[in-house]
């Protein structure tokens, strides 16, 4: 089997998310992520997400969050340049929620590899949309910017994922590595909450190499059943 042509299927990224209150869906917006959107991200949710890994490691525990050290601005710009090197291309994506003012506020960033081999062997390679990258702000920085009860967007990105790889016609073929710093949560975000299969310790993947066990994939089957799931909030 062989990836069909590319199609013009258009994107039908989610458009609502759910929250915990009345009424249970907010507005939302999946776009092209600006470089703007990084720095912003980089002055106010980033610091944050340090400022608390700081604090935990006074504490003598390690930080709770995997992106602890990301830096966006510089994912965004030289990331996907490291990519066109090896002829392929990646997608940057902002998930956008409302402050209180009708401010469009990042609530979670996304950066995606299009047509990255696929994690499972095939009589003929596939590809696939590989997420590289990806984040959501915590509750309580939308809260402080005017975002009085912040919607969860990380099923939300995962959907956009699939959907990025059903448009570029791979079939909604999507896997991801759960960084080793996300720590046991991670895993069970991405195997439970987002329902993803689990590629098993010594695993072969691309390349050569073998899983180290915190690898997750959808196949085109469970792609469709995922993104139907969420047919409500587009």
């Amino acid at each position: 089997m062989v990836d069909p042509t590319p199609t013009s299927t258009p994107l039908t990224y989610a458009r609502r998310a759910l929250n915990r209150t009345q009424p249970p869906w907010v507005d939302i917006k999946v776009d092209h992520m600006s470089l703007a959107d990084a720095l912003y991200w980089d002055a106010t949710m980033q610091r944050d997400i340090v400022t608390e890994g700081l604090n935990a490691r006074r504490l003598g525990k390690p930080p709770p969050r995997a992106d602890f050290y990301w830096t966006w601005s510089g994912i965004r710009m030289l990331f996907p340049l490291a990519q066109v090197l090896k002829k392929r291309r990646c997608r940057a994506l902002t998930i956008y929620v409302q402050d209180s003012k009708g401010r469009a506020l990042p609530a979670g960033m996304m950066l995606l590899i299009e047509r990255y081999p696929w994690a499972l062997s095939a009589p003929t390679p596939l590809r696939s949309v590989f997420t590289w990258f990806i984040a959501s702000a915590p509750a309580a920085s939308l809260v402080v910017r005017g975002v009085p009860d912040p919607p969860a967007v990380g099923r939300i990105m995962i959907d956009a994922a699939l959907v990025t790889s059903q448009a570029l016609g791979l079939q909604g073929r999507m896997w991801l590595h759960a960084a080793p710093s996300g720590g046991t949560g991670l895993v069970k975000f991405y195997g439970t909450v987002c329902q993803m299969e689990h590629l098993p310790i010594g695993a072969p993947l691309p390349g050569g190499q073998l899983s180290d066990g915190r690898h997750f994939y959808a196949t085109s089957v469970l792609a469709k059943q995922l993104i139907d799931a969420l047919q409500l909030a587009r």
